[in-house]
Parts: C-alpha cells; sequence; structure tokens
C-alpha cells in the first residue's frame, strides 16, 4: 500500500439525482399523538351507581397514609413520628419495605394526646 494515495471527496447536491434509485423501504415517521386519560383512583361506591358523576363534588380520603403524608397531616417531623412509632403508640401496616399508618391510628394517638394533656 506505499505509494497508494486515498483521497475522500465530499459533493453535495442541491437536487437528486434521477439515476439514483428512490428509496421506498424507510419513510419519514409521522408524529404519534398520544391521549392519556386517567381513570379515577377509587371506584364509585355501590349507591352511587347509575348517578351522575360529579367529580368536583366527590372527595377521596385514604384509610393508609405513608410516613411523609402522617407526619404532614400531623405536622411533626419523621424522628419524632418514628419515636411514636417505636414506643407502640402509633399503629402501623407493613407492606413489603413500606410502612403505611392507618387513618384510625393517628385519630387514636391524637385522642391519647389530648387525653394525657387534659390530665
Amino acid at each position: 500500500m506505499q505509494g497508494t494515495q486515498i483521497t475522500t471527496r465530499a459533493s453535495f447536491r442541491s437536487q437528486p439525482v434521477a439515476s439514483w434509485p428512490t428509496q421506498t423501504r424507510f419513510k419519514p415517521r409521522e408524529p404519534v399523538r398520544r391521549t392519556y386519560c386517567r381513570a379515577p383512583a377509587v371506584a364509585a361506591p355501590a349507591d352511587d351507581f347509575g348517578q351522575e358523576d360529579n367529580h368536583a363534588a366527590r372527595t377521596f380520603t385514604p384509610t393508609l397514609l405513608t410516613v411523609d403524608e402522617a407526619c404532614r397531616m400531623l405536622r411533626i417531623s419523621r424522628p419524632k413520628l418514628y419515636e411514636y412509632i417505636n414506643s407502640r403508640q402509633l399503629r402501623t401496616v407493613r407492606f413489603g419495605s413500606r410502612r403505611l399508618v392507618p387513618l384510625p391510628a393517628i385519630r387514636a394517638l391524637v385522642d391519647q394526646l389530648s387525653d394525657r394533656e387534659a390530665l
């Protein structure tokens, strides 16, 4: 390969050459229109069946709260909430690695703390 010199030359044409085969296999993609719709978080109760849906009037109250939601509801810090959990003043439920706090347990803790303050 000594003495052989390889040169490349790029040429740009504004119009395609008529002798070139046209590409029919890969066509430009058309934009995809996506429609997202969300299902309601909770199915309507049986007594609401057949009635007109009014999403603005319907409220959803979860029965199990995450630790962060329970902290926000009680307006306390995470360490304080875990202190109540470890002292067994607040009952929790474990789903795998998730710890959830039942809403009645939060109400029971508030009642217990308010009774202690009343004494």
